[in-house]
């Protein structure tokens, strides 16, 4: 955790130096990292305009350093709410061009056991696959999703997902750079 907060705070300062005080995402950044603590996991991860899912498409970056914070030090979480926050801090991180970054955040969301019917893990490998420009293990994860995606809805979103990185790495394009609006 004292990792966590070291690069937290060594971010904090480059943001400072970035961007002006009063840049939208300074701002943003400001107001959010002195109000994350008093939110509930449910208002920070998952409520439309609180917490992470306040931050416009152009502070992603800020995002992720909020969600980073938020998950170091915010107390009671269980497990599952920080494989959550550790898979939408990844998510944060490669949408703002971090994606060697993101790949760590993305491994912290993967599930030991998991006993559920969704294929999470196959979903966060076949990203992290995309961010290394392995198509052939997106492929594969693309496949294992493609064979058992009617078990849980989550398969059949997380699979359009995934397909959606398989033509966006064969063209090319950053996961910064996807425009997730859409349907290409």
């Amino acid at each position: 955790m004292k990792k966590i907060l070291i690069i937290v705070l060594l971010n904090l300062v480059l943001i400072q130096s970035a961007h002006s005080k009063n840049s939208p995402c300074s701002l943003q950044f400001k107001q959010a990292i002195s109000s994350a603590l008093d939110l509930t996991y449910q208002e920070y991860d998952q409520t439309p305009g609180q917490g992470l899912r306040s931050f416009s498409i152009d502070c992603q970056y800020e995002g992720a350093l909020v969600t980073i914070f938020y998950l170091s030090k915010k107390e009671g979480l269980s497990a599952s709410q920080k494989k959550n926050l550790s898979f939408h801090a990844g998510q944060a991180l490669a949408s703002s061009g971090h994606e060697d970054e993101s790949i760590r955040y993305f491994n912290d969301a993967k599930h030991i056991n998991n006993p559920s019917k969704l294929l999470w893990n196959e979903y966060i490998e076949g990203t992290i696959a995309y961010l290394n420009k392995d198509l052939q293990n997106l492929e594969k994860n693309i496949s294992l999703i493609q064979k058992r995606k009617g078990t849980h809805l989550g398969n059949e979103q997380n699979l359009k997902v995934l397909m959606r990185l398989a033509i966006e790495l064969e063209r090319g394009v950053l996961y910064k750079d996807i425009d997730w609006t859409s349907d290409k």
